[in-house]
């Protein structure tokens, strides 16, 4: 889990780009099998209708079109359908201008070494909403009165900064009664 920005800004300006496209051209392949093996299933078969209702009978000279346009159709129906379900999953790519600058940020860590992947997987899979919550801080909390815990090198350099300012503004608000919080 992570967010990208650029330069102070949520999101990155970028053109989004589906890479999908061979996948729907398979699934429409697929839907013309489907319909080429309905065309030879019925066009081995003849279809007569009269009193006792509709009644279909195969010629057996065409009784190897039919069975084989029957194949066509389920295979091809079913191809069309995995294509289908398969173009669902992607989701588009964002291109970026040669040059951009792109700052990643992970909110949540996660192991590459192959031996603690299992351990990690385990630990998240059993974690509920509000411990993972807990990990997330924002130093901007000290100034209300929260407990803090950085948990990156940058807040670690910042919130000094930040608790300095906030103690030089509620001494000038308690000498100045008129300056109030911003917060």
């Amino acid at each position: 889990k992570g967010t990208a920005f650029n330069f102070g800004r949520n999101g990155i300006r970028g053109t989004p780009v589906m890479r999908n496209g061979k996948i729907i051209q398979m699934a429409g392949i697929s839907g013309l099998f489907t319909g080429l093996g309905d065309t030879a299933k019925n066009a081995s078969s003849s279809t007569i209708t009269g009193p006792a209702g509709v009644v279909s009978t195969i010629n057996p000279s065409d009784a190897l079109m039919n069975m084989g346009g029957s194949a066509l159709e389920n295979i091809g129906s079913k191809l069309a359908d995995y294509y289908i379900k398969l173009a669902e999953q992607y989701h588009p790519i964002i291109e970026l201008n040669p040059g951009s600058i792109a700052n990643l940020v992970f909110l949540e860590g996660f192991p590459l070494d192959a031996d603690k992947i299992a351990e990690y997987e385990q630990r998240v899979s059993g974690a509920d909403i509000s411990q993972t919550m807990a990990n997330f801080t924002n130093p901007l909390m000290s100034m209300m009165g929260g407990q803090t815990v950085p948990i990156n090198p940058l807040a670690n350099q910042l919130l000094p900064q930040l608790n300095a300012k906030a103690q030089a503004f509620d001494a000038l608000r308690q000498t100045s009664p008129t300056v109030q919080k911003p917060y």
